[in-house]
């Protein structure tokens, strides 16, 4: 499934097999966050606010049926791309329709089931985190009223294909937090397309666009909130907690995971020492840096460069080839 936007509308009407099942159609996307990762991001500072436990997507799923009598870790969202199906929730039978989205809370008893003559394709993700709840109150979701209409979804399949691209066989902590950052554009983008934004929220919201813009082009730099403020024309009290809002941190943490990020990916494709990556950064003493990233990615600079390369080789390789770096014995100091 290359572009979620032409719905992958498959004609299953033919399908011989009415066993209803939960997964494992032709066509489907399924990512499953390993025990091991996910206790890694519930003890992560940035990725502990919101994580994936398992997200997918499921095309045109014939016999497609869930029924949970104790539910399930985590909040789930589920979104209708076409076809129809219903939903069982607290005593209650909810029509599910094309353009239309579900949430199921955590441990609450459930069943969902597509339409036999009108399949339903779904995109879904079930996740958790400190956040999580507040997402849930964007969108409005409540267990007697779980049901939300998304009519125009061009962004929201973006983010989830932003979201599906960074699946991986080994997450570093940055690929953690590229993950939470876009589940969060997901949720964000769901609960925009609901109802129309106010004009003051509307331009709020275009001017915290404008200090991100600023960021993206002055990551070189040292900048300080008083820099993003100004450059939104907003005042400062005003600024941060509408940064928040949309972001779920703040200015300055969303800056330093800016540059941390993009640390990250010249670590991993350039031949900059880490003295220099730094100082393309805004970063005056590489030590700073170096503890800055520790602190934040858990592990040192050349560390993540050893391992992201190591990676990649050995896959080109064999499983059991050995890497040496090359630059190991160059390196002036270990960060």
């Amino acid at each position: 499934m290359d572009n979620l936007a032409n719905f992958n509308k498959v004609d299953h009407m033919n399908n011989t097999n009415n066993k209803p099942v939960e997964e494992g159609f032709e066509g489907q996307q399924f990512i499953l966050l390993s025990e091991a990762d996910l206790l890694r991001c519930s003890a992560h500072p940035i990725v502990s606010q919101l994580y994936p436990l398992t997200f997918g997507y499921y095309p045109s799923a014939p016999s497609h049926r869930v029924h949970r009598e104790e539910g399930k870790r985590g909040w789930s969202l589920h979104y209708c791309l076409h076809g129809k199906g219903k939903l069982k929730l607290a005593g209650k039978t909810f029509s599910i329709n094309e353009g239309m989205a579900f949430i199921l809370p955590p441990f609450e008893k459930h069943t969902y089931e597509t339409d036999r003559k009108h399949p339903w394709s779904t995109v879904w993700v079930r996740f958790e985190g400190y956040t999580a709840k507040q997402y849930i109150d964007l969108l409005g979701a409540t267990l007697a009223k779980p049901t939300l209409h998304i009519p125009d979804v061009k962004n929201l399949l973006h983010s989830y294909q932003q979201l599906y691209a960074e699946r991986r066989m080994y997450y570093s902590v940055l690929d953690l937090i590229g993950i939470s950052h876009f589940l969060g554009l997901f949720l964000t983008q769901a609960a925009r397309k609901l109802k129309p934004l106010s004009a003051r929220q509307l331009s709020s919201d275009e001017q915290i666009q404008k200090s991100i813009r600023f960021m993206e082009k002055n990551i070189h730099r040292d900048c300080r909130l008083d820099d993003f403020v100004a450059s939104s024309g907003m005042s400062a009290r005003n600024y941060s907690r509408r940064f928040r809002t949309l972001t779920g941190i703040s200015p300055m943490n969303y800056f330093i995971q800016m540059k941390l990020n993009e640390a990250g990916h010249k670590l991993q494709s350039t031949a900059l020492t880490i003295e220099q990556i730094a100082e393309s950064l805004g970063y005056t003493d590489p030590l700073y840096f170096s503890r800055i990233f520790r602190k934040t990615q858990g592990i040192s600079p050349s560390t993540y460069r050893r391992e992201k390369i190591e990676g990649v080789w050995r896959k080109s390789k064999g499983s059991n080839a050995k890497y040496k770096d090359p630059q190991s014995e160059g390196e002036k100091c270990t960060l």
